[in-house]
């Protein structure tokens, strides 16, 4: 009698056991997949968009914004920016790019917001707040848009305000008290004179600060700084030295010529990565896989995983097997203890799942599991499983 309701315990734990089951599996053709060309994210820096305020030529202004349009560019915000390279998630969409205005004049209201805002893109204004709304007068020889037209930006949502300090000094050059006075005062007074703002972000006014400075912003409850200097943003980029591509202005002799060089090699600057489609080799899952040369991490595939229960998931990878494959093939799990760094030989295990480790996700957050080119091989992306194995973390069979 005991044995038989052992067993009918038994049975009703298996029950609800493989009730609980799931596994989910992510390929390379799922639209939770992207892969990024060049891995990392441009930032355009502008300042005036008029000959008075930066020498550019303001009719060049909406044909560059056309430019990233057509070619399929996708703004994002700051805050998805310094969330990706902290975390990993969200992941980035394809050919991903910033753009940014410093010094909040006129012409940021008048003429970016408008083209941005009919095309759906999204811009970040560094404000040094002690100007805003001056016109032309005895503190400034140019108008600056005044509370209420940011005000407009920010609930609109196309041209959100951060802070480029108070009166734009040279930060390694004043004070340890001036210092942080310009870099608490101005995030203050975004914050008190935009409804529910909470400022994030600051601008180093001439791109000048040291070690002190970034302790400063750090302590001050920014999430971010930028720079002036160029280069692509990655995941391991420091987040308060941020880099940015300055757009030089196009020369009004020649309106024919409104896409000047120096704005299309910073808008292209990160377009230097390789994900090629391929079904030469099998096994594979869906219609092919993606590969990408040996390179220095520069091309990064992402997997985007959104759990249906929490608590802990055996993560697994799968890949086609060649002589010309990676050993060291990097991929990065991004979950609720941080993120883990597994490398995999990619030469071996043909078609078969390898298991990447456990770890815990929360029910209905996005996670990114990313695969880098940083290798000395052939780096294949194909498909991704996950297996629940419970909010214990034990599995099942383990129970008995």
């Amino acid at each position: 009698m005991k044995s038989v309701q052992f067993l009918a315990v038994l049975a009703s734990l298996l029950a609800s056991i493989n009730a609980g089951a799931q596994t989910i599996v992510v390929d390379d053709d799922d639209s939770a997949f992207t892969s990024q060309l060049g891995g990392g994210v441009v930032i355009l820096m502008y300042h005036g968009l008029d000959d008075d305020t930066g020498g550019f030529y303001e009719p060049s202004f909406q044909p560059q914004m056309q430019y990233l349009k057509d070619n399929n560019f996708n703004t994002i915000t700051m805050n998805h920016l310094v969330s990706w390279i902290t975390t990993g998630a969200p992941p980035l969409p394809t050919k991903p790019i910033v753009l940014t205005f410093d010094d909040d004049y006129i012409t940021v209201y008048t003429t970016a917001y408008p083209v941005l805002k009919n095309l759906g893109f999204v811009g970040t204004g560094y404000a040094h707040t002690n100007f805003v709304g001056l016109p032309p007068g005895p503190s400034t020889s140019y108008d600056h848009a005044d509370w209420t037209e940011l005000q407009e930006m920010e609930t609109d949502g196309t041209i959100v305000t951060e802070s480029h300090t108070m009166t734009h000094p040279h930060l390694s050059q004043i004070s340890d008290a001036q210092e942080t006075t310009e870099i608490t005062g101005s995030k203050a007074a975004i914050e008190a004179n935009l409804l529910n703002k909470v400022c994030r972000h600051l601008a180093y006014p001439f791109g000048d600060y040291d070690a002190d400075t970034i302790t400063k912003v750090q302590d001050a409850g920014y999430l971010s700084a930028v720079t002036t200097q160029a280069g692509l943003n990655t995941r391991s980029t420091p987040v308060y030295e941020l880099l940015r591509y300055g757009v030089n202005p196009n020369d009004s002799s020649n309106p024919v010529l409104t896409l000047s060089s120096t704005f299309l090699n910073a808008a292209n600057a990160g377009q230097s990565g390789v994900w090629n489609f391929s079904s030469a080799n099998t096994p594979f899952v869906g219609s092919g896989y993606r590969y990408a040369p040996a390179g220095t991490g520069a091309s990064v595939a992402t997997w985007t995983f959104t759990p249906t229960q929490s608590g802990s998931w055996q993560v697994s990878a799968r890949w086609t097997t060649s002589s010309n494959r990676a050993d060291n093939s990097p991929y990065t799990i991004n979950h609720n203890g941080g993120s883990t760094t597994v490398r995999v030989n990619q030469k071996i295990n043909n078609g078969v799942y390898q298991n990447l480790g456990t770890y815990q996700f929360t029910s209905g957050t996005p996670y990114a599991i990313t695969l880098n080119n940083d290798a000395n091989g052939l780096v294949i992306a194909d498909a991704l499983k996950f297996d629940f194995i419970g909010p214990s973390g034990v599995k099942g069979w383990m129970l008995y």
